[in-house]
């Protein structure tokens, strides 16, 4: 199985013009169904990102993603939620605004019937 560390240089090795359009393809781009075992705690997650706990949480906060909880009721980061934040990150690293973001995700979640209504985000 492939550690933190190892997904870690995966992410800061893949090249940005190599990554998808900004999609949710950014998962299967960086093929981390195949990469990422168990569900990942927060702690891990901010630090596979380098980004805080609370922004992770303020992210679940303002709906941008939906993270499990595992029995105890801590957060748990299936691959699903983790190339979310992965995606959100990206976006937030070309300063994009949260609100933006939000209604770029909100499109994403109604499916591909809204796919023509997603703003291009571009540099």
């Amino acid at each position: 199985m492939t550690t933190l560390q190892d997904l870690r240089q995966l992410l800061d090795e893949t090249p940005v013009e190599d990554l998808p359009p900004l999609t949710e393809a950014l998962t299967c781009h960086l093929e981390l169904s195949e990469q990422v075992g168990p569900p990942l705690s927060i702690a891990d997650v901010a630090a596979l990102l380098d980004v805080s706990t609370h922004t992770l949480r303020y992210y679940e906060r303002v709906g941008l993603v939906r993270v499990g909880r595992d029995a105890a009721g801590y957060r748990s980061y299936d691959r699903v939620s983790l190339g979310r934040v992965i995606f959100i990150t990206r976006l937030r690293l070309a300063d994009l605004p949260i609100r933006d973001i939000q209604r770029y995700i909100a499109l994403v979640d109604e499916g591909e019937s809204s796919i023509l209504s997603r703003p291009a985000l571009r540099d």
